[in-house]
C-alpha cells in the first residue's frame, strides 16, 4: 500500500484496509477490515506522529509555512514556499521574494521577484533556532535568540 500526500499542513487520515483470504480447498472466503491512523506532513507520510521541530515567529508557529514574513512593510516576504524536506534536524524550502529597487524611492520603486531558499536548523526545545535565507546571491543567517532579523510572521 502506498499513500502520498501533498500540501503544507499536517493531517491525520484513517485508512481502511480490507484483506481477503480465499482457500483453494473450500469454496468460502473471508474478509477482515481494519483501520489504521496515518499522519501526513507535507509530502512525507509517517505511521506515528513524531514531533517535528516548529518554526516559531512572533505571529505564527507550525510546520511547512507557505509564506515567511521578514518585514512588516512587505520588503522581504518569501511566498509560495515548497518544502523539499522537514525533518527532526532541519528543513529546506524554495520560494520567491521581492527585492525593491527604491528608485525614485521605496514607495514608488519596482519590486523584482527572485528565487529564495530557506534553510532551518539547530532545533532546541521543539523549534528551529537557526534560519538561512538565500536570495539574489546573498545569504542572511538569522538566530532565534537574537530576534533582530528573525521572521515576524508566517502562514500555512
Amino acid at each position: 500500500m502506498a499513500i502520498a500526500g501533498c500540501g503544507s499542513s499536517a493531517a491525520t487520515k484513517t485508512v481502511i484496509v480490507t484483506t481477503s483470504t480465499v482457500t483453494a480447498s473450500a469454496s468460502t472466503s473471508s474478509s477482515v477490515t481494519t483501520a489504521a491512523s496515518v499522519t501526513t506532513i507535507g509530502a512525507a507520510t509517517t505511521s506515528s506522529s513524531a514531533a517535528l521541530p516548529l518554526l516559531i515567529t512572533m505571529g505564527w508557529s507550525g510546520v511547512e509555512p507557505s509564506t515567511v514574513d521578514f518585514s512588516a512593510d512587505g520588503g522581504n516576504i518569501v511566498t509560495g514556499i515548497k518544502w523539499v524536506s522537514w525533518t527532526a534536524t532541519g528543513a529546506t524550502g524554495d520560494g520567491a521574494s521581492g527585492i525593491q529597487s527604491c528608485v525614485p524611492n521605496c514607495a514608488q520603486g519596482t519590486t523584482k521577484q527572485v528565487p529564495t531558499t530557506i534553510v532551518l536548523s539547530d532545533p532546541v526545545n521543539g523549534h528551529f533556532t537557526r534560519l538561512v535565507e538565500t536570495r539574489n546571491g546573498t545569504s542572511t543567517v538569522d538566530s532565534y535568540s537574537s530576534q533582530e532579523s528573525w521572521p515576524i510572521g508566517a502562514q500555512a
